[in-house]
């Protein structure tokens, strides 16, 4: 028996390690390299500061890909075993299916271990650098803001699109005002903008050149019919506020604070300074319960691997997909709801791990009586 269990230890743990290894470089690729591509190739930073962005994206990642690897790991690895009838050779010699699957319930104690204190510690931390990294990105090159070819959306109540950028200098460049309802009350339009950076006061300073405004009058400025023509300038001075982009990252946010110091917020709420603690204590609900998704997930993988007997790779994705989602829209309610206390969304956020567990505990027992 300990061959067996030495044997489905190893193979479980290395396809997790290779399917996790996988999942996160796509899941980076997709959600970061295009922006962090776009400052390598318009020379906003180096290439080394590239690296840092990327590594300290990494940790962020394996929170949800470190379950899901495991659960694609279980899907194949038992997926094969249940097809080659190996799995059935081995009930047939008095093997119950509990001491079968016990090498894959370790691991999902340890994978959950290693979670917790990536979720707890490791991710925040980093999370809290690469924001650290971005900052000074901006004060030390705060052309960086500016991407040509893409809507800038980083300043309050403004949006920014222009087409080119060279040096200090900015071309065809468009400007809308928001309100409170993000409705553009005010555009401009500049053949091109010269742009001087005055960081002791925390501002950019634009002279739009050929400036065109466009205003809306009126109580309903949906209406098109309230839109007249503004001033026309050769030369329009404008004034960009950095205080409030800068101010913003000093306030705690959740996502950024370790597990102590999420605890701290929660157990002493005078620290927000009249912020909502729920928020905080979704929060902190959340990294654990993601932390036990890992074993979570092999209690609902292992039997679904079984009843499918499929060891096709595409298949396992597929199915580990459908898992993975369904998990995971529990746990954006409960994130949609974080700041009603009134809904209990530091309880919801425990749903999937119940629901889950409850299911895979129900077809474990099925199985190992058919």
């Amino acid at each position: 028996m300990r061959i067996i269990y030495t044997y489905l230890f190893k193979e479980i743990a290395i396809v997790a390690v290779a399917t996790t290894a996988v999942l996160t470089f796509l899941l980076v690729l997709v959600n970061a390299f295009k922006d962090i591509f776009d400052l390598l190739l318009h020379d906003e930073v180096s290439l080394w500061v590239i690296c840092q962005l990327v590594g300290l994206l990494i940790p962020f990642a394996l929170t949800f890909t470190l379950p899901w690897g495991l659960l694609l790991a279980v899907l194949l690895v038992f997926g094969r075993f249940s097809q080659d009838k190996e799995l059935l050779t081995l009930k047939a010699s008095g093997i119950g299916l509990l001491p079968i699957i016990a090498p894959a319930l370790w691991l999902g104690v340890i994978f959950s271990i290693i979670s917790f204190v990536n979720n707890a510690t490791i991710a925040p931390q980093c999370r809290k650098a690469f924001k650290e990294i971005s900052i000074d990105l901006i004060r030390n090159n705060p052309m960086a803001f500016f991407t040509p070819q893409t809507t800038i959306e980083k300043f309050p109540g403004m949006r920014i699109w222009v087409g080119s950028k060279k040096g200090t200098t900015l071309e065809d460049v468009h400007i809308w005002r928001l309100n409170e309802n993000m409705v553009p009350i005010n555009s401009i339009r500049a053949d091109s903008a010269r742009l001087d950076f005055d960081m002791p006061n925390e501002r950019i300073v634009l002279a739009l050149h050929n400036a065109r405004q466009e205003e809306r009058s009126g109580g309903d400025v949906s209406d098109v019919n309230t839109i007249h023509p503004g001033a026309h300038a050769q030369e329009l001075p404008m004034t960009i506020s950095l205080s409030d982009f800068f101010q913003r990252d000093q306030k705690p946010r959740s996502d950024r604070l370790t597990l102590g110091e999420l605890r701290s917020f929660v157990t002493h709420p005078m620290q927000l300074r009249n912020e909502n603690p729920v928020p905080f204590l979704t929060e902190l609900q959340k990294r654990i319960a993601l932390s036990i998704s890992c074993l979570t997930f092999v209690l609902v993988g292992v039997p679904l691997a079984i009843q499918t007997q499929r060891r096709e790779t595409s298949v396992g994705v597929v199915m580990s997909l459908g898992i993975v989602l369904a998990y995971y829209f529990i746990t954006v309610l409960a994130e949609v709801f974080k700041r009603n206390a009134g809904v209990y969304p530091e309880v919801i956020i425990w749903l999937p791990n119940f629901i889950f567990q409850t299911v895979g505990a129900f077809l474990i027992a099925r199985a190992n009586f058919r």
